[in-house]
C-alpha cells in the first residue's frame, strides 16, 4: 500500500493570516440573523481590512464591509422600530414593555428616530 506524502502546513504571513481572518469574518455574516450583531461582525471586519493598508484587495473590502454595515444599520433599525411599534400597540404584560423598550434602547443606539425612541 504506497504511503500518501504528508503535506506541510502552509506558512503564512502576518498580512495573509489577518487577510484571510478579515475575509473569513466578512463571508460569515450570511449566517448572522441580529441586524445589530451583523453591523458589528462587519465593522470587525473593516478593520481587520484596515490594518492591512494596502495588502490585496483589503482597501476594497474594507469599504464593502463599511458600506455592507451602514445598510445593514439603516435596514435593520427600521425593521426592529416599525416591529416595535406594532407589538407596543397590542403590549399588555410588564415583560411585553421592557421587550419593547429594548428594542426602543437598541434602535436608538443605531441613530435611528432618536426622539420618538425616547418617547416610547
Amino acid at each position: 500500500m504506497p504511503v500518501k506524502p504528508v503535506k506541510k502546513k502552509e506558512k503564512l504571513s502576518k498580512e495573509e493570516s489577518l487577510y484571510r481572518s478579515a475575509v473569513s469574518l466578512m463571508e460569515a455574516v450570511d449566517c448572522i440573523s441580529r441586524f445589530d450583531r451583523l453591523v458589528s461582525s462587519l465593522n470587525d471586519a473593516a478593520k481587520k481590512f484596515s490594518r492591512l493598508d494596502s495588502y490585496k484587495d483589503s482597501a476594497v473590502l474594507m469599504q464593502k464591509c463599511l458600506k455592507d454595515a451602514q445598510a445593514a444599520a439603516d435596514s435593520g433599525a427600521a425593521e426592529v422600530f416599525d416591529t416595535a411599534l406594532k407589538k407596543l400597540a397590542e403590549a399588555k404584560s410588564k415583560s411585553d414593555f421592557a421587550d419593547i423598550a429594548e428594542d426602543f434602547k437598541l434602535v436608538k443606539k443605531f441613530g435611528y428616530k432618536k426622539e420618538e425612541c425616547s418617547k416610547n
